[in-house]
């Protein structure tokens, strides 16, 4: 590991790492290729392995009359939190131990990628699902040879409580990708707090976020066990960020963070099946956002916002959507009174999911819509799950200014995978505060998003906010 001490705002000395892995370093002092840019102005250097960053004079330029604060980016550098997470190999990042980790929707198109990730950690894994035969029939299928890497697999059906209790035996963490999880994830979380097993989920329901935050926390501090929900793109990075830009402004207040996922086939061309199932169960609900210290219902896409990503991508339009970073930012962002998440969409898309999701209302047409979404089987191809590019950035507002913090990858199935494993991990490691918390409870977040980095494109970074600007009235 590679050490700096850096100043915070308040004088005091806080260390900031990077972990290069086999050539790869973690934060986004990694860079793209030798001598290729990267999307906010990074080179490579010509030493070869450490890399060196170039930082842009004054960071994105703000839009005009916008009143938002221009920010000087500072590569790589993050404050750190007292790490709390699983002890790893300085020169691999590794676990230093193998662990048993279960997971549960095992022949699911997400379910096999996680399967697939803990075995190449060295984990001992225990496939779990309702049809032992189709477990191992899809397993083998993506190349898994189940008895060589002694893949245990056991019958679990969401359906009986009771029996699933019995599959969660001798399991130290549970992975869930079994969704919708409003439906079928409240058994599965009270068996994981029941039989004191770690819990980790890729739910993208904020309904199903908020109930486990507010109706399960104090059931699982009882039980000793963190749980950790929507611990996947959906909505780790967010609320990772959101805490990177908190560290590094002065009495965060706002904080508000945007996906994009260009795609010239639309999301349905590069989701799941069981993706797109969900998210027909969703379109009739209104979301919530944190406004002014308070939970408030939103229609999907009513909030708008202009979203600052970096270079080639630039500022997109961006409509609100139910994130999860309302419910879990506030748990690790102190004073923060307002959180929104908006997806990066043209204004005419905005406006169409806006009339799809009032017609979903009827009844009739709501079945009409569901039964499109739900066509077809399966995933994205191998292919074009892996050339799928993803970006995430989280604008924090305090009392000295804007920051933002980036990221941004290729693959949202593989990036759910690599970040649920790593969660796990983290969680096995001891210290972690039991209950139900956020992924950016789990460890720091920038070491966290490190340890996803060594396994995979992400690249992060964090611009400060510029004390010469002058700021905006605050309402």
């Amino acid at each position: 590991m590679g050490n700096c001490e850096i100043q915070d705002r308040s004088g005091a000395r806080r260390r900031t790492m990077t972990a290069p892995s086999a050539g790869i370093d973690v934060i986004v002092v990694t860079s793209p290729p030798r001598g290729v840019r990267g999307p906010i102005g990074e080179r490579a250097s010509s030493q070869g392995g450490r890399r060196e960053s170039r930082t842009r004079r004054g960071g994105p330029a703000p839009r005009p009359g916008s009143g938002r604060t221009p920010v000087r980016p500072t590569i790589g550098t993050h404050v750190t939190r007292p790490s709390r997470a699983i002890p790893m190999s300085a020169s691999e990042g590794t676990p230093s131990r193998s662990s048993t980790f279960g997971i549960l929707g095992a022949s699911g198109y997400t379910g096999r990628l996680v399967v697939a990730e803990g075995l190449r950690r060295g984990h001992r894994v225990v496939a779990l699902g309702r049809d032992p035969g189709r477990v191992r029939s899809r397993l083998e299928a993506d190349g898994i040879d189940v008895d060589r890497d002694l893949v245990e697999i056991r019958t679990a059906d969401v359906g009986d409580p009771q029996g699933l209790r019995g599959a969660l035996e001798g399991l130290e963490v549970l992975l869930t990708t079994v969704g919708p999880f409003d439906q079928l994830g409240r058994d599965v979380l009270d068996a994981a707090i029941d039989t004191g097993t770690h819990y980790v989920d890729v739910t993208g329901e904020q309904h199903f976020i908020r109930w486990a935050y507010d109706e399960r926390d104090a059931a699982a501090r009882a039980a000793g066990i963190s749980a950790v929900p929507a611990a996947g793109f959906d909505f780790l990075p967010g609320d990772l960020l959101a805490g990177l830009a908190g560290d590094v402004v002065a009495d965060p207040f706002e904080i508000h963070v945007a996906y994009i996922v260009p795609s010239s086939g639309g999301l349905l061309r590069v989701t799941s099946a069981g993706t797109r199932r969900t998210a027909a169960t969703m379109l009739d609900r209104p979301g919530v956002a944190l406004d002014r210290g308070e939970l408030v219902e939103e229609g999907l896409a009513e909030a708008r916002r202009l979203a600052w990503f970096p270079r080639p991508v630039g500022p997109h339009h961006a409509a609100g959507i139910p994130g999860g970073e309302a419910i879990s930012v506030p748990r690790h962002v102190p004073g923060v009174r307002s959180v929104r998440t908006y997806l990066a969409i043209p204004s005419w898309k905005a406006e169409a999911i806006q009339v799809v999701g009032s017609a979903a209302r009827w009844g009739p047409l709501r079945r009409r819509i569901t039964a499109v979404l739900e066509r077809g089987s399966g995933g994205p191809s191998e292919e074009r799950r892996r050339a799928t590019r993803w970006g995430c950035v989280a604008e924090a507002r305090g009392a000295d200014g804007v920051a933002r913090a980036w990221a941004y990858g290729h693959d949202l199935y593989g990036l759910t995978a690599t970040a649920m494993v790593v969660v796990g991990e983290a969680l096995l490691g001891g210290g972690v505060a039991a209950g139900v918390i956020p992924p950016a409870s789990v460890a720091p977040p920038g070491e966290l998003l490190d340890r996803i980095a060594a396994r995979s494109d992400l690249r992060w970074s964090v611009a400060r906010p510029d004390p010469t600007a002058d700021l905006p009235p605050v309402d």
